[in-house]
C-alpha cells in the first residue's frame, strides 16, 4: 500500500510592451503595456495498492489507485496606459503602474478545479519473455472559472463545466533476446481543446479533445554493454482541438502525425562516446473547418537530429572535453503555410573538470558559432517570430552530497 501527499504553490508574473508602433505625427515610437499575474496553489493525494499474484496461473502484478487534486489557481491581466520614446533620444522608462486611471482594481480570473480520478496498471507474464501491460484511468473533472471587471464586479462570460473522460492504454513486451526487446502499444488520451483549460470563457463550452496512438519499436544493447539503441514508429490521431483561424476566432481541427525516431550511444573507448538520436514526422491537418487541411501545424520541423561526443580524462587528468550539434529542420510559423522558418544547426561545447570526488567545475558554451536563427513562430502573429539564443557562455559549480 502507498499513499503520496503532495502540495504545489507557485507564481509567475510578466509585464511586456507587446507592440511598438511608429507615430508620423508625433515621430515617436508609441509603445503599449500587458502584464498577466498568476497565483496557483495545488494539494493532492494519491493512494494506490499493488497486488502480485497469480492469474490464470501466470505470474501477474496489478495495481488499483484513486487520485485526488484540488486546484486554486487565480490570474490577473490588463493593458495600462502606454507610452511614447524618441528613437533618437530614448529617456529610459519604468512600466508603470498596472491600473488604467478610473480603475480601483486588477481584472481577476480566478479558477478552480476538483479532480478525482481511479486508475489501474495491469503486467501479466504470458511467458518467460512475453508481457502483456494494461492500464486505464476514469476521472470527474469540476471546473470553475470566473471573470471579474476592474470594479471588481462578476462578469457574464464565466465558465463551469464537469468533464469525465475515460483513457486506456495496452501493450506487449517481448524480450527477443536478452539484450534485444521488441514492443508494441496502444494508447488514447483526452485533453484540453485549446490551450489551457484556465482561459476558457462561457463562448467556449467545447468537449475534451480525443487523442490515439499506436507505437512499434525496439529497444537493445550489445552483449559488451558498450553501445545501446532505440527505435519506434508511430501514429497519433487527434480529433476535435482548436486552432487559430485569427487572433480573434478558432476553428475546430483534427489531425495526423506519422514519424520515426531513433537515439544510439556508443562507447568507443574507455573514455570516448557519442550519442546521436534523429526523428522524422510527418504531421498535418485533416479535414475541418478551418480551411487548413493538409497543411503542417505550426512550428513542427519534419526532421531533427542531436549529434554529441565527450572524452574524459584528458591528459591524465579529471577532466572531460564535450560538445554535440542540434539540427532542426524547415518549419512553418503559421498554421497557413506561408511563413516559412529556415533550418538551423547549432554547435555547443563544454569543459568540465573534476576538483573532488564530490564536486565539478564545468564551463560552456552554447550556440559557440553565433547562429542567428528563428525559433519559434506565433500564429496568432504569423509576422512575428521569436529568436533563438545568440552565443552565451555558463560556468557552474555542482556539488554531491
Amino acid at each position: 500500500v502507498e499513499n503520496f501527499t503532495y502540495f504545489l504553490s507557485a507564481k509567475r508574473t510578466w509585464i511586456d510592451a507587446e507592440t511598438y508602433t511608429f507615430n508620423t505625427t508625433t515621430s515617436q515610437i508609441d509603445r503599449d503595456r500587458f502584464f498577466v499575474l498568476h497565483d496557483q496553489r495545488m494539494f493532492g493525494d494519491q493512494a494506490s495498492i499493488k497486488v502480485k499474484g497469480k492469474l490464470f496461473g501466470l505470474d501477474n502484478t496489478f495495481i488499483v489507485g484513486l487520485d485526488y487534486s484540488h486546484l486554486d489557481f487565480m490570474r490577473y491581466r490588463g493593458f495600462p496606459d502606454g507610452d511614447s520614446v524618441d528613437p533618437f533620444n530614448p529617456v529610459a522608462g519604468s512600466f508603470g503602474s498596472l491600473l488604467q486611471p478610473g480603475e480601483t482594481v486588477m481584472r481577476a480570473s480566478p479558477t478552480t478545479w476538483d479532480d478525482t480520478a481511479l486508475f489501474f496498471e495491469n503486467v501479466t507474464q504470458v511467458t518467460p519473455k512475453l508481457k502483456i501491460v494494461a492500464g486505464g484511468r476514469t476521472e470527474k473533472l469540476d471546473l470553475d472559472r470566473k471573470n471579474y471587471d476592474t470594479a471588481g464586479n462578476e462578469l457574464s462570460n464565466g465558465f463551469k463545466r464537469s468533464y469525465s473522460p475515460s483513457t486506456w492504454r495496452l501493450g506487449a513486451v517481448y524480450d527477443l533476446t536478452q539484450n534485444i526487446t521488441p514492443y508494441i502499444s496502444l494508447t488514447t488520451a483526452a485533453d484540453p481543446p485549446g490551450s489551457s483549460v484556465f482561459i476558457v470563457n462561457a463562448g467556449e463550452n467545447f468537449s475534451l479533445s480525443r487523442s490515439a496512438q499506436a507505437e512499434i519499436g525496439v529497444k537493445g544493447s550489445t552483449a559488451d554493454g558498450r553501445a545501446d539503441f532505440t527505435f519506434a514508429a508511430y501514429d497519433i490521431t487527434r480529433k476535435n482541438f482548436l486552432i487559430a483561424n485569427s487572433p480573434q476566432t478558432v476553428a475546430d481541427a483534427s489531425e495526423t502525425s506519422k514519424g520515426v525516431e531513433a537515439t544510439g550511444d556508443f562507447k568507443v573507448t574507455e573514455h570516448w562516446g557519442i550519442s546521436a538520436n534523429a526523428s522524422y514526422t510527418d504531421a498535418t491537418y485533416d479535414d475541418d473547418s478551418s480551411s487548413y487541411a493538409g497543411n503542417n501545424p505550426a512550428n513542427i520541423p519534419k526532421t531533427t537530429g542531436n549529434l554529441w561526443t565527450s572524452y574524459s580524462g584528458v591528459g591524465g587528468l579529471p577532466l572531460e572535453l564535450g560538445g554535440g550539434v542540434k539540427y532542426v529542420g524547415e518549419r512553418y510559423a503559421d498554421n497557413a503555410n506561408t511563413v516559412k522558418l529556415d533550418s538551423y544547426s547549432l554547435v555547443s561545447l563544454y569543459a568540465a573538470y573534476q576538483l573532488s570526488p564530490k564536486l565539478t567545475l564545468t564551463a560552456r558554451v552554447n550556440n559557440a558559432l553565433d547562429k542567428a536563427y528563428a525559433q519559434w513562430g506565433d500564429v496568432y502573429y504569423p509576422t512575428e517570430v521569436m529568436l533563438g539564443a545568440p552565443r552565451s557562455f555558463e560556468l557552474s559549480l555542482s556539488g554531491h552530497f
